[in-house]
């Protein structure tokens, strides 16, 4: 891919950012065009817009930039898969949650996508899908509490940064909040974690956990939501597995003790939290559990995550060297 081949669009999501992204994208914008003159801009209107406009776009450029936050990112990725298509996705982040990029090699600022620009490389990563939903999720996936602040967060004013509002929505449904009865089953390659992210136990190819009484679940291709919690800290975008975190019921004064260390990743290291790693999670419950990806609430579960390995291209990050990029 070099820049003379380029043929790319920037989706935009004009609601992003709390209504600031028009601003910050007219700022970047000039020096975007230097590198690539003829490039268009196409807003969205609605929510799972992004979806349509890049399924449609992918039949006509080889780069889809997504303008936004994390929800674009996720809605432009939906829109290149379904398309079947290997168009490069690349990331302007100008939203209020930015927590896909760093994890995915993917440019995490406006001046990164800029150098990337100059010099093009990308890379392969895998995807999150949730069958039932027909929904690919680039970051994580999640159910029970979380899920309900990601609810309460989106569906308040942003009246804070992103971080600060996920954080007040965290306290406000803690004080409400009750354990859910979740069963989960993991098919193949499953693992049981230590907290450094190394097996501590393999198990057989299906396995049901006897865990019952569940907090949180999250299921991770990436490590973090939520401004930077690393709810999945050793979770990698590039190995065929999906990441899967739980959390046991606990007092509100120990989640409260124990939620600053999630923004370390060290939050694995209580005994109420549990690790895994495995390629298809099912999970189902008799309560109403919500569940959430990438920031985006879709409904309830039950639901059946698979990892799709290898299936989306996106531009690489300059100064990023984990993944095996390709001109």
């Amino acid at each position: 891919m070099t820049k003379a081949m380029l043929k790319a669009v920037i989706i935009f999501n004009p609601a992003s950012g709390g209504g600031k992204a028009k601003k910050r994208l007219r700022k970047y914008l000039n020096e975007i065009k230097r590198i690539l003159p003829d490039i268009r801009i196409e807003e969205t209107r609605y929510q799972a817009h992004a979806i349509k406009l890049a399924r449609d776009l992918s039949t006509e450029v080889e780069l889809i930039i997504a303008a936004g936050g994390d929800g674009t990112l996720n809605e432009c990725a939906n829109g290149i898969l379904k398309a079947n298509r290997q168009i490069t996705l690349a990331s302007l982040p100008i939203g209020t949650g930015n927590d896909i990029p760093l994890p995915n090699g993917m440019t995490t600022s406006p001046s990164e996508l800029i150098q990337a620009l100059k010099n093009p490389r990308y890379h392969f990563i895998d995807v999150g899908y949730a069958i039932k939903h027909d929904r690919y999720f680039l970051g994580v996936a999640s159910m029970g509490f979380d899920a309900e602040v990601t609810y309460r967060a989106n569906k308040e004013s942003k009246r804070f940064p992103g971080t600060w509002n996920y954080f007040m929505a965290i306290f406000k449904t803690l004080r409400e909040f009750k354990p859910k009865n979740i069963q989960i089953r993991l098919s193949g390659n499953v693992s049981l974690l230590n907290p450094d992210g190394s097996i501590k136990k393999e198990l057989t190819s299906n396995f049901t956990l006897p865990e019952k009484e569940m907090m949180l679940i999250a299921i991770g291709n990436g490590t973090r939501y939520g401004g930077g919690m690393l709810v999945c800290p050793h979770a990698k975008p590039d190995d065929g597995l999906l990441d899967l975190t739980f959390v046991r019921p606990a007092k509100k004064r120990v989640i409260i003790k124990v939620l600053p260390k999630v923004y370390r990743g060290t939050h694995v290291k209580h005994p109420l939290v549990r690790t895994a790693r495995t390629k298809e999670i099912e999970i189902k419950s008799d309560d109403l559990v919500r569940l959430q990806v990438d920031g985006e609430v879709l409904g309830f579960i039950p639901e059946t995550f698979e990892c799709i390995p290898q299936a989306l291209r996106v531009l690489s990050r300059t100064s990023h060297s984990s993944f095996k990029a390709t001109h």
